[in-house]
């Protein structure tokens, strides 16, 4: 699905001023409680998020 991010408006400006598409991805469990009074990070998931994102990275091709 493509969103429009409502909660993090900069993601309009990103593709208004850089003209370029914006990803938004989450690494969230549904137990996390965003933005709940109690409101928690599993950590081993956000860890296991940031090796994703290092390969993800890694993977792709620069023109140029």
């Amino acid at each position: 699905f493509r969103r429009e991010g409502g909660s993090v408006p900069m993601v309009s400006d990103v593709k208004t001023i850089l003209g370029i598409e914006c990803v938004n991805v989450g690494c969230g469990l549904q137990d996390d409680n965003v933005h709940g009074p109690n409101e928690k990070l599993h950590l081993p998931t956000f860890q296991t998020f940031v090796e994703c994102l290092v390969r993800y990275f890694y993977g792709l091709k620069v023109s140029g």
